[in-house]
């Protein structure tokens, strides 16, 4: 049933290459599982349409970084946690986590079992150091290289490399318009994720200004036009 549901998602891709134009469809087969090539802003925006009344709910009932206890993880029924970095496991353009961030991968960890927790991050200009750093501290996790998220790219590394089906990925993210809209679109688990306190530097807080912010701000100029006429 598990592979079925996989050909089904990557069915799913197929299309999303042709409606987009983004990929040939020889890059499923000889590339897999990156499917997408770009991810822009357009594309964004009629994903986001189409999961408009999903993308609702979480952005006004986000989850704390700090109250996903070990009992809540496991009632999200996943076989796989997929992390987010920036703004869930640490400040933006921080190396590791902090304290939380921390705990957080812990608590994954103890969930789902060594090697099914994931750190996926669209943040390129740390990805070396990132790797080397979940590499050599945190040895039960895994880091992907993937496409920018929502490009379902990290979530089928993370199906294929753990071998669960898409609905049994949690992603837990702050970004309403990258993980959360990738994990919707992947017909996984969607965890809208926030801090309750974040140590950041001013650096930080300005990057998460122009990133995350404005996501919050186009889900909900897109709930007016679409959900409440």
């Amino acid at each position: 049933m598990a592979h079925a549901r996989e050909r089904t998602h990557l069915a799913d891709c197929v299309y999303w290459s042709a409606a987009f134009h983004t990929a040939p469809l020889t890059s499923m087969m000889y590339n897999a599982p990156g499917i997408i090539a770009n991810m822009d802003w357009w594309i964004k925006l009629k994903l986001a349409r189409r999961h408009i009344g999903a993308l609702s709910r979480l952005r006004r009932n986000p989850t704390f970084v700090e109250s996903l206890t070990q009992k809540k993880l496991t009632e999200l029924g996943a076989q796989v946690i997929i992390l987010d970095h920036d703004g869930v496991l640490g400040a933006n353009r921080s190396v590791g986590p902090d304290e939380a961030g921390q705990e957080l991968i812990r608590r994954s960890v103890a969930v789902c079992g060594p090697g099914m927790v994931f750190i996926l991050s669209n943040t390129q200009s740390k990805r070396n150091e990132r790797r080397v750093h979940y590499n050599d501290k945190y040895k039960d996790v895994v880091y992907l290289v993937a496409k920018a998220k929502p490009d379902p790219d990290g979530i089928m590394q993370a199906a294929w490399a753990s071998g669960a089906a898409m609905d049994k990925i949690a992603m837990v993210d702050d970004g309403l318009l990258t993980g959360v809209l990738m994990a919707l679109e992947s017909g996984s688990i969607a965890v809208h994720a926030k801090r309750r306190v974040l140590d950041e530097p001013l650096s930080a807080w300005l990057i998460r200004l122009g990133t995350t912010w404005p996501q919050y701000a186009i889900a909900r100029g897109m709930e007016v036009l679409f959900l409440f006429k």
